[in-house]
Parts: C-alpha cells; structure tokens; sequence
C-alpha cells in the first residue's frame, strides 16, 4: 500500500509540473532519499538478476574478487563493466528502469553496494557455491527492522533475526570500507579512498574459502579453548626467559629479554631487537559488544525443537545485555587496534591498526538448526535457512602476529619510555570522527632498592615499591564504532604463567569483551 501512494504521489507530481507548464525542467525532477533509492534499486536489480544469468555470473565474479576484502560489488566501479559483449552492467538494469530513475538512484547513494553474503561458517550459501544457473536469487534490504527479500520485483518474505539464508541472496547495503572524496556535480561520479588499508585488496592477500557441506539438526562438540601454546608458538627467548625466572616474585620475564639479565646477573644492556606483538585474539563470549548494534524490546533465543534443545537449556536474554549488529546483512568485523605509550619526557606517543576478520574465524558454531520453509514462504521450490543464537557460538582464538607499531624505536627501552602500553580495541563502524584527549594513571611496583635505568643500561630486581605514572594523551575515534575494551600491558607482567605438560599457559589480558595474548618476539 506504501509504494502504491509513493507512485500515485510520482504521477501526480508529474501531472502537476506538464500542468502548469513549469520553465525549469529541473523542478520536475524526482529526487528520492537514500531510502527510497535503495528500495527502487532493490526492485530493478531483483528483476534483472532473475531473469539475466549473464548478470547473476558477473556479479558472482565481482564478489568473489573481494576488491575490500568482503564479497561486496560496488556498483559505482562496476556499473559500467561490460556483463557480455552487448551490454554493460548498467545497460543490463535499464531494461527494467528508465534512465531518469537509475540516474536518481546512483545520486542518492554514492556508497552503493550489493554484498554476496558468506554464511559457509554455519553450512549455508556462500559466494563460492553459488549456481548461477538458478535463476531464483533473492534480493534483500533492510527495511524498518525488517530484512525484506524480493524475486523478480515482489517482495516474497522476511528473513528472521537470527536465521541464515542457504540459498541464493544479494544484500542491498552501503560500503562501509569506502568514504566518498569528491563528486562532480555535473556527471555526478565520485572518488574513493579506502578507510584502511586493510580493506585495500591490492595490498593484501585474500583467503578464499574451501566448500563446505551443510549439516541438519547436529550439535558440534566443541570444547572452550584454552590459554595455552606450543613450544613452537612462542620465540625461544620468552621460553628461556620462563625458565630462568619462573613463577618467582620479584622476577620480570622482561628482563631477561630485553636486557639479558639473569638470576646470576642483575644488569644489562638494552636489545632493541624485540618488540611486543598482537599474537592472539579471542572475544570473551558471543555476546560481546561488537557483535550486536543496539535495539530496543526483548528478546528470546532462537528456537531449537527437538533433538537440539535438550543439550542445552533455553537463556531468556534482554537486549539490555545484548548489543546488535545484524549478521544476515554484515560480512567481516573491522577491529581496529590503538596503542599508547608514554616517555619520560612527558610525551604520550600513538599508533593505530586494523584488522579484517571473519565471523568463522572468531567463532565456533556448536549448534545449528536447519528449517525448510515451505512454497508460501519464499518460492515454489524447497529453501531452507539455518537458525543459530548466541548459545551456537564458541568463541576461539584467531592469530593476528602483528607488531604494535608505536612511532618509537626502541619501545621498552625503560630510559626513554614508561613500563606499560595501553591498549584500546574496538570493533570499527562507520560514523563521524571526533577526537578525544584522556588523561590516565597507572601504579605499578617496581624494584627501587637495585632498580636503575639509564641510556639503556639496566639493573634488575630488589625490593618491590609503587609507582604512579600519569599520561595525558589525544585519539581520533569514530562515534558509531563499538569499544571492546582497554588494558594495560605492563614490563613486569609475566608471559608464560605456568608450563603443563608440553604447554604453556601464557598471560591473558581481558579488554572487557575481548581477550588478546600479547608477547615479545625477535624482529
């Protein structure tokens, strides 16, 4: 009923400006919302994608070349791509729009991006499995909290919450990787530049991901992961600095590595050949902040009948404790890294990286429950979607063994800089940027009977006292992005906590909801 007014209010718009006979054409011109624009773009491509198969392999194509390293076609690069010797991508959509239509649409969404989604980490459709030869590809948009999925120009269903499609589905979206430079007012084309690095395909490797067969009614036995490493993980150094110092109070692993000292002897000179690393990563559990955008009303648990319910009780959870982003529609987390560390001169020193990580990279699934909806749902043949909540999801620790690229050479090198870095992680959405400056303390013991450090040279343990550091520094931050956490990584923490068996169990710190494993390697 909406759209029917929305086109009676078009043609009388219309008749309104032929009418009066109005002297400036542009007074005539529709101009929609990016709303409305996406709603219209969603209609267009939902009809020419099940009826053009050429145009349902080039998009595939386009997707599978993660250009920012998601599955995302970005239609202002690629409207103009040639989908067969005929015709281009744009000329392909033109036959199921007019002109003065497409060219509203792509003024009003300058970001416009159709996103293959990737659900291979819970055995539903990916990119890489999609058979173009099906001509039944459904279009997506969120729409007032609703995510709508259109065939061939009608909309045909909602996809619930927590449900994953395994079948063919194109998202309607804007690119958050991308921020517009400038845009000619005549031709109305733009340029881009990529938010990160990390999102810039030509600089980076891209994973493709193996098939995956999907799985009906089945727990997963998937057990918590442990703090531990193998000899293998870890640089000789931090191992011999373990069994040199131990579990002794008193005795920093640091010490060791960064200036030589020992049990027999309690001086060194600084090594500026090691630098602390982001090894591991792990969020603390699948309600973590990051994942969820807020909303507001209660919620439930997806449903799981029989025979998955009985391996695990039902948690009736508020959105209070949840915080929402809607993973039917977002491909991977941007989480974004941001390390300070202060000197001794008073200077509070910062550096920045992001990482691009995928969902099935952080998470396990331990459960999944497979329905098949029926011809009155979606269409005539059988689809199914795939129903997972937070109790599905284990999470597991993913590598990043990235260095903490602070603009100072020697990091920890205790005469010039303050014994600690802090650490804030964030997971990365796209808003305004504003800048802050904290001022922060730290007490921390140190060793002042024998503890001296200058121009690089160090004497070790002693009698433990406390000190307070205090540091002022300033950060740009983006208003809409989700803080995980902030800790602090001290020169006296230990490494390895304890050795069991052939592993060992290394130091964690806990940024609220994320873990991370942060140790000292040769560089």
């Amino acid at each position: 009923m909406k759209r029917l007014f929305f086109i009676y209010f078009v043609v009388l718009a219309i008749s309104s400006c032929t009418k009066h006979n109005i002297e400036s054409q542009n007074a005539c011109t529709i101009e929609f919302t990016p709303d409305e624009a996406k709603v219209e773009f969603a209609v267009v491509l939902s009809k020419a994608i099940s009826q053009e198969k050429n145009l349902r392999e080039f998009i595939k194509q386009e997707a599978l070349k993660q250009f920012d390293m998601d599955y995302d076609v970005f239609y202002p690069y690629v409207k103009e791509s040639m989908v067969n010797d005929t015709f281009s991508f744009r000329d392909l959509l033109l036959k199921y729009t007019t002109k003065e239509t497409l060219e509203q649409i792509e003024k009003a969404l300058p970001l416009l991006t159709i996103y293959v989604p990737d659900y291979s980490w819970i055995g539903a459709f990916s990119p890489e499995m999609w058979d173009t030869n099906d001509d039944e590809v459904l279009v997506a948009l969120k729409e007032d909290d609703d995510l709508k999925i259109r065939y061939n120009g009608d909309v045909v269903g909602v996809i619930e919450e927590n449900q994953f499609a395994d079948f063919p589905l194109l998202v309607i979206k804007d690119n958050e990787r991308l921020i517009v430079n400038t845009c000619d007012t005549r031709s109305g084309d733009c340029s881009y530049h990529f938010i990160s690095d990390a999102f810039d395909a030509s600089l980076n490797n891209i994973q493709t991901r193996v098939d995956r067969d999907c799985y009906y009614e089945q727990l997963y036995d998937i057990e918590e992961v442990g703090n531990y490493l193998s000899a293998s993980e870890l640089d000789s150094k931090v191992i011999a600095a373990y069994n040199e110092f131990g579990e002794m109070p008193g005795r920093y692993h640091r010490d060791y590595i960064y200036y030589g000292i020992t049990n027999e002897n309690s001086s060194g000179i600084y090594n500026n050949y090691y630098k602390e690393y982001i090894y591991k990563i792990k969020f603390s559990n699948a309600n973590g902040g990051g994942l969820y955008d807020t909303t507001s009303g209660d919620y439930i648990d997806g449903h799981f009948p029989e025979p998955i319910t009985k391996y695990r009780e039902k948690n009736k959870l508020t959105i209070d404790e949840l915080k929402d982003l809607d993973l039917r529609i977002e491909g991977k987390l941007e989480l974004r890294v941001y390390a300070v560390m202060g000197t001794k001169n008073g200077e509070a020193l910062t550096a920045e990286d992001t990482y691009n990580v995928a969902l099935d990279e952080l998470f396990a699934v331990d459960k999944v429950y497979v329905e098949e909806r029926g011809t009155n749902i979606v269409l005539w043949r059988r689809k199914y979607v795939y129903s997972i909540n937070q109790t599905c999801l284990v999470p597991i620790w993913y590598t990043l063994n990235k260095p903490l690229e602070l603009p100072v050479d020697d990091s920890w090198n205790l005469s010039q800089s303050t014994p600690y870095i802090k650490i804030r992680i964030e997971e990365w959405d796209q808003g305004e940027t504003k800048s802050r400056t904290e001022e922060f303390s730290i007490s921390m013991a140190n060793n002042a009977s024998t503890e001296t450090t200058e121009e690089g040279h160090k004497i070790g343990y002693g009698t433990t006292t406390t000190t307070t550091y205090k540091d002022t520094y300033s950060y740009s931050y983006v208003n809409s992005s989700d803080v995980l956490g902030e800790a602090f990584v001290k020169f006296t923490d230990p490494i390895i906590a304890s050795k069991e068996g052939d592993k060992y169990r290394i130091n964690v710190y806990t940024f609220g909801d994320m873990d991370a494993m942060i140790l000292p390697r040769h560089i």
